[in-house]
């Protein structure tokens, strides 16, 4: 008997996907394997390029049995709920379970595993551990290769041990970034495996990597993922693309405010060509990105207010996917050398650069575009972060009346504090003070809030009328 859960069974599934079982050739095909011996549980689904075992507690005794990958389907759920697996008849399993308090019992073939099964690869004797953000690292190094690479191995995922980089390309886009460690001296390719993106492997726990002669392995918790190299195929020299930011011609410095307003406005642009996605970067006393579709002569227009140019002005098209992704990757610095090479952000451990489009079809400044501009921030910064000047309250100096005539005072004139002291009552005034400046300022902060929901509103209705403009068009 095997005791799952529902959760684990969903957990199971998801990670096989992402990583080809079923639909990628080769391995052990629609099916996987459960071995059970030593008080450990082991799951296995291998494919022809990727093998991914979990591991768990296990009371009982030995199983070792081929079940078809669709039990896992039959069994999720989102609850803990438990799931007994019955391995007693010689040619099936029964699988048990509570549905809404309903009881659910299933058979499903089961066949001893033989001789005939392609190995699973064996693990590495050493490793080197990582942090947990190379998960990270190697997600977004798959979102940067190509799916079906006509030249290169432009699919695969660079893993540079004698520098710790990670490195990926598309043809058009790449992705160096650097700070891990694998215990290797050459350069290895892996396959940009879905499984790198899959939430269920990504946890706080740190990263074990080791290689044999033809697999990769990564380990954290109960996962182990293998990945087997392609040894025979080229990748293209990323580094000799990537330039000195300093010698850059021109920087645009993108503020934190006008990240957030990109993040949400770019995607919501008018396209003219669904291809390259095209916008054009206005970069001449102000930062302005312009976008039309193609029946319309108008542009839309979004004026980055707290944003600004560094260097020589210019005007360049680039595919607003590729601006996006660096938005979204926290890059702030934008690097231009020109309109031929590509554009770079660097923030010292990674590297993120892109290629122009033709600027013959950049869209011109006109009077009639549809501007929308981010709120302007008071004090937004080259670093993009936002600061709010404070209002310093000093405390007024006591008046005490003077007796010109000689007289004494009725009461004796009170002992001067030790500088630097405040007494009970000017602590009271002082608190009510700033809590004061506080209203005023958080006054302010709604006043701004208030805004941008108009400016927002302003946008989607703007997009209406667009969309309406092209359905009349049409």
């Amino acid at each position: 008997m095997i005791h799952l859960t529902r959760s684990q069974a969903r957990q199971l599934r998801a990670v096989f996907r992402r990583a080809g079982v079923g639909k990628v050739q080769g391995g052990y095909g629609q099916r996987i394997l459960f071995r059970a011996a030593d008080d450990t549980l082991r799951i296995r689904a291998l494919t022809c390029n990727s093998a991914i075992e979990y591991q768990a507690v296990h009371q009982g005794p030995a199983v070792a049995a081929m079940l078809p990958l669709e039990l896992l389907a039959a069994c999720e759920g989102s609850r803990p709920d438990p799931v007994q697996l019955d391995f007693s008849a010689a040619d099936k399993v029964t699988a048990s379970w509570t549905d809404k308090r309903s009881p659910v019992v299933l058979d499903f073939a089961a066949t001893a595993p033989s001789d005939a099964l392609p190995p699973f690869p064996p693990l590495p004797d050493t490793f080197t551990g990582n942090e947990p953000s190379l998960w990270t690292a190697l997600r977004e190094a798959a979102n940067t290769t190509d799916h079906d690479p006509q030249r290169f191995a432009l699919g695969c995922v660079q893993l540079c041990g004698s520098s710790g980089r990670i490195a990926a390309t598309d043809g058009q886009q790449a992705l160096v970034q650097s700070g891990f460690a694998f215990p290797w001296t050459k350069d290895l390719l892996v396959p940009a495996s879905g499984v790198f993106g899959c939430r269920e492997l990504t946890s706080n726990e740190p990263i074990q990597v080791g290689r044999t002669e033809d697999w990769v392995t990564f380990q954290t918790g109960p996962w182990t993922v293998s990945l087997k190299l392609e040894q025979d195929a080229r990748f293209p020299n990323v580094s000799r693309h990537i330039g000195d930011p300093a010698a850059a011609s021109s920087h645009l410095r993108i503020a934190d405010s006008d990240g957030d307003f990109l993040n949400d406005a770019l995607p919501r642009l008018p396209c003219e060509d669904h291809t390259n996605c095209p916008i054009t970067l206005d970069l001449n006393g102000q930062v302005l990105i312009r976008a039309k579709p193609a029946d319309q002569s108008r542009a839309t227009e979004l004026a980055l207010s707290n944003s600004r140019l560094e260097g020589d002005p210019l005007t360049v098209n680039t595919n607003r996917e590729y601006l996006l992704r660096a938005v979204r990757l926290g890059f702030r610095d934008v690097h231009f050398n020109g309109l031929e090479q590509p554009v770079l952000c660097d923030d010292g451990r990674r590297q993120f650069l892109w290629a122009l489009l033709s600027a013959d079809s950049a869209i011109p400044n006109r009077p009639d575009s549809i501007r929308i501009a981010s709120i302007q921030r008071q004090a937004d910064g080259a670093g993009g972060q936002s600061q709010t000047r404070r209002r310093r309250t000093n405390m007024p100096e006591p008046n005490i009346p003077s007796r010109s005539n000689g007289e004494k005072s009725a009461t004796k004139p009170k002992r001067a504090m030790p500088r630097g002291k405040a007494t009970p009552v000017e602590q009271a005034i002082a608190f009510r003070d700033s809590l004061r400046t506080a209203v005023t300022e958080a006054n302010e902060l709604i006043r701004c809030l208030k805004q941008q929901k108009r400016e927002a509103k302003l946008v989607q209705n703007t997009l209406a009328s667009l969309r309406q403009l092209q359905k009349v068009g049409a």
